[in-house]
């Protein structure tokens, strides 16, 4: 009996001695893995592409919309970093974005990060438009030019008639902190305007109806002006509309988070994630192409 206990001994010990290493080395790898988050339960990053509106009919199309690739719960590998003071992203429009918002409405979101503050009579525009020669449009931007810094969206035009007209909602962002920010106009006569700052309404008032001129001029995406610091640093998922989207709607999207997709495909004129490239993943192909622009992928910092 106390021979076999003292082969079992001997056995285990052996065992021990032949593959001891081998079990450490394993130990030291599987540590070194989860401390690098390989095994962390979060949500992975996507690449471009990774999620998109299918239109079974073409662009312009309403019928059979529908959502490709993975699009629940996703973070982007990448956002843009538009820290340079000349960056932007030039849009050459297609029709869907031929949008009055007096006839249907119109929401644009985005989630922006500043690094810095925005500079006296600094702008960071994240959608500005001119219609025609009158130069009419719709603008969505931070300004800085009155205190404290306001967030506002209404008539980006110059030498329009009526003059330009905007809502104005207070917003001084902290800076490393990442904010979901979102405008609508909604159809009538006046207008009704409303701004949200993390699904949350900080502003809300008529405006004025815009020029009736539907001859595209252009469209840009993320632009600065006046002065350095004036650009938000980093800036993912500009989304746009032709509908005022209901309060929410807008919760529904900040809830989705910076990765989310559009929650409204019929009336989803263009969608930029910015996650790696400037394509219009609304399969209406509005794509832009990025002028003095870079992608980041350390964009994590200041998230929740």
């Amino acid at each position: 009996m106390w021979k076999f206990r003292d082969m079992k001994l001997q056995s285990a010990m052996e065992y021990l001695t032949t593959y001891g290493w081998a079990i450490l080395i394993l130990a030291i790898i599987l540590t070194a893995l989860y401390g690098l988050g390989v095994f962390s339960l979060g949500t992975p990053t996507v690449q471009p592409g990774s999620c998109y509106v299918l239109r079974p009919n073409g662009p312009e199309t309403t019928q059979f919309l529908s959502m490709g690739g993975t699009c629940t719960g996703i973070l982007p590998e990448f956002t843009i970093d538009a820290s340079s003071y000349s960056g932007n992203i030039m849009v050459n429009p297609s029709k869907s974005l031929f949008i009055l918002p007096q006839n249907t409405g119109i929401t644009i979101t985005s989630w922006v990060k500043f690094e810095a503050p925005l500079g006296p009579n600094g702008q960071a525009v994240i959608l500005n438009t001119e219609l025609g020669s009158n130069g009419c449009g719709y603008s969505f931007k931070l300004e800085n030019t009155s205190q404290p810094e306001h967030m506002a969206i209404g008539d980006g035009c110059s030498g329009c008639s009526p003059s330009c007209n905007a809502i104005h909602g207070t917003f001084t962002p902290t800076t490393g902190i990442w904010y979901f920010l979102a405008g609508t106009i909604a159809p009538g006569s006046p207008l009704t305007a409303n701004l949200y700052v993390d699904s949350n309404e900080i502003g809300s008032a008529n405006i004025n109806v815009f020029g009736a001129n539907t001859e595209w001029g252009k469209l840009e995406i993320i632009n600065g002006w006046l002065n350095s610091n004036s650009i938000p640093d980093y800036v993912s998922n500009i989304q746009l509309y032709n509908r005022s989207l209901s309060s929410a709607a807008i919760k529904s999207l900040y809830a989705e988070g910076i990765g989310g997709a559009p929650v409204d495909l019929t009336h989803l004129a263009a969608w930029w994630p910015l996650n790696g490239d400037t394509k219009d993943y609304s399969g209406n192909g509005n794509n832009g192409a990025a002028n003095d622009i870079s992608y980041e992928t350390e964009w994590q910092t200041g998230y929740s």
